[in-house]
């Protein structure tokens, strides 16, 4: 967050408010968290299913979602 309110104080902008949020997140399959993280890039930058492929495996086999 802080980076981004820099960038948008940079424009001349003024946050009045702001907060991080941090849910809980609960993943009931792999292919779940697959796509969450394929669509939260800036949370898993160079995220690839080849380049996790055993810790993918790990999770699925232990049952640790």
């Amino acid at each position: 967050m802080d980076n981004n309110l820099k960038e948008i104080e940079k424009e001349f902008f003024e946050v009045l408010y702001a907060k991080e949020f941090f849910p809980y997140l609960r993943f009931k399959d792999i292919g779940a968290l697959v796509y969450f993280a394929r669509k939260i890039q800036w949370e898993f930058p160079k995220f690839s299913v080849e380049s996790c492929f055993e810790e993918l495996c790990k999770l699925h086999v232990y049952g640790c979602l």
